[in-house]
């Protein structure tokens, strides 16, 4: 697969004025296979061999805009503007798992998982202020922060021998 990293920067400077900003872009996808095989011992012995598939695809945006203005030697405002998002976001898996029993066979399970977050965008904003009155030193920030997270996951397990389930 191919993995991208794309960014793309600004700033524009002319007398008291400062405008700035960005684009940054992540595109990744993975692929994994995984086989995993363990032994407990209690009473009795049991056995596990598990196969794993996992597979993710995700890409990221982040958008930034601000300004910064030199109101005279001792006042400054600006306010900066960022948003991140996920318009692709997803994961899915699938697990196949043979258990036996003293070396007998158990059951053979597989569960197939999906995950998606449709919905992933985050605002932030932030503004300030920064003066002199006299000797009266001034700091003011005001921040404003959103946040949509939705994750839609359905997970199937199945059982050869004993019983199955959605699991939503």
């Amino acid at each position: 697969n191919t993995d991208l990293i794309e960014s793309l920067d600004f700033n524009y400077r002319h007398n008291s004025l400062d405008v700035f900003g960005g684009v940054y872009y992540y595109r990744n996808q993975m692929e994994a296979d995984i086989y995993d095989a363990q032994q407990n011992s209690v009473e009795d012995i049991w056995t596990q061999e598990s196969w794993h598939k996992n597979t993710q695809l995700y890409n990221f945006l982040n958008g930034t805009f601000g300004v910064n203005y030199l109101l005279g030697e001792n006042h400054s405002l600006g306010a900066r503007y960022d948003i991140t998002g996920y318009p692709t976001y997803y994961y899915d898996t699938k697990i196949e798992n043979s258990v036996s029993l003293n070396g007998a066979y158990y059951d053979f399970l597989s569960n197939t998982s999906h995950n998606n977050y449709p919905d992933w965008l985050a605002h932030t904003l932030n503004a300030y202020y920064n003066g002199k009155a006299g000797n009266l030193g001034i700091d003011l920030n005001v921040d404003y922060f959103k946040n949509t997270y939705t994750l839609d996951s359905r997970t199937e397990e199945n059982s050869q021998d004993k019983d199955d389930r959605i699991v939503i």
